[in-house]
């Protein structure tokens, strides 16, 4: 069937929309893995035209309804996510706390900021990756105190009081680094 892909002319693809030319990439198309180019058949512009007039269209009880059913789904995704790594009822791995609003996914080795860079997701775009990519090890389920402890210090108080072995992290013994623009990293003396 020749109309249904799109023309190509010099690595610029006409929307069949708008009739412009415009350079067959990310920028200016959705992606769209099931056409035969990865590319969405109209412009970014002409898509967001078309979804702007579809949701003026909708009344305030479907609009309500739609973000219910959203928040519904997310929440249920996080549950299944912290069920898989804390067990059920999901609980901190550390201090045992169950309250599902305390609790957070971390990764056991640390470096939960670079991994989130590298798959280029946060919030509950990393929640959809964990469950697309089949609950990948290395990751645990802690509360916001623990979670917070261990980034800042090092170790948890938990671990002092149940007498674990600790290898706790001195504040003579970081260095703090500016990286990219305002963002600071934490190095330890131990760590090189």
């Amino acid at each position: 069937m020749q109309g249904s892909r799109s023309k190509y002319v010099r690595g610029k693809r006409l929307c069949p929309r708008c009739r412009k030319y415009k350079l067959a990439d990310n920028k200016h198309f959705y992606h769209d893995a099931r056409r035969w180019d990865g590319l969405s058949l109209y412009c970014q512009e002409c898509e967001l035209t078309k979804a702007r007039k579809y949701y003026k269209k909708l009344s305030k009880a479907q609009l309500d309804q739609r973000l219910e059913s959203k928040k519904a789904k997310v929440k249920e995704l996080r549950l299944l996510i912290l069920q898989h790594y804390g067990g059920r009822p999901p609980k901190c791995a550390c201090c045992g706390e169950q309250r599902l609003e305390f609790l957070v996914i971390d990764h056991i080795e640390g470096g939960g900021h670079r991994h989130r860079e590298t798959v280029k997701k946060t919030g509950v775009g990393f929640y959809w990756w964990i469950k697309r990519n089949g609950f990948p090890t290395g990751l645990r389920v802690l509360c916001h105190n623990c979670n917070m402890s261990r980034g800042c210090y090092g170790y948890c108080p938990h671990d002092k009081e149940s007498g674990q072995q600790l290898v706790a992290l001195n504040r003579s013994d970081m260095r703090f680094s500016r990286t990219k623009g305002t963002r600071y990293e934490r190095r330890s003396n131990l760590d090189r």
